[in-house]
């Protein structure tokens, strides 16, 4: 890839992967470290794509792959995914949604919810991160990334079924949830 493409491909699908991968990890930190990893791989990548979409879901893989090895990693093995959650949980508290802290200096850090135009959608994001996560990635890929189920299951090396399945069990968990939260709100 020369390095124009490279940079067209890192304009047009940075979001994307970064994206994908926060829905994944729930960290912005290791959400930007495998971005940064499947840009990488992408530099260094010698094959050529057949059309936007074939490097769209290319980045796509590499990124559910790479957040599949960053929990097989010898330090998520040792200190246990508990207390990664608990500092990364520690570490976002002192962001507001527009990524300010709470003192209200402007952090480099990307605040780990986008800013939305109401309430509404503010609820149904966090609602989004709180599925477990293979329902939280398969939503995430089906309504924003608009990918259908058997490309889904294509991307995640899964059963078209089980696709199906996991979106299913989402949408009831999400119904649940908002629900609630709906007649606490009452």
């Amino acid at each position: 890839m020369d390095g124009r493409s490279y940079i067209d491909a890192v304009k047009a699908y940075a979001d994307i992967v970064y994206r994908t991968a926060l829905s994944y990890t729930k960290a912005p930190q290791d959400a930007e470290d495998v971005t940064q990893t499947v840009f990488m791989k992408l530099l260094e990548n010698e094959d050529s794509f057949a059309d936007e979409e074939h490097l769209r879901r290319w980045l796509i893989r590499v990124t559910v792959n790479e957040c599949k090895n960053l929990w097989k990693s010898f330090w998520r093995r040792r200190v246990g995914l508990s207390e990664s959650e608990k500092t990364a949980d520690a570490e976002r508290e002192d962001y507001d949604y527009q990524g300010y802290t709470k003192r209200g200096a402007k952090k480099g850090m990307p605040p780990e919810n986008p800013e939305f135009d109401n309430l509404s959608q503010s609820e149904l994001y966090e609602a989004v991160m709180a599925l477990p996560k293979d329902y939280r990635v398969v939503v995430h890929l089906f309504y924003y990334e608009e990918y259908r189920a058997g490309e889904i299951a294509e991307l995640l090396h899964i059963r078209e079924q089980t696709v199906r399945t996991r979106l299913v069990r989402a949408r009831q968990k999400l119904r649940q949830r908002l629900e609630e939260a709906w007649h606490d709100g009452e």
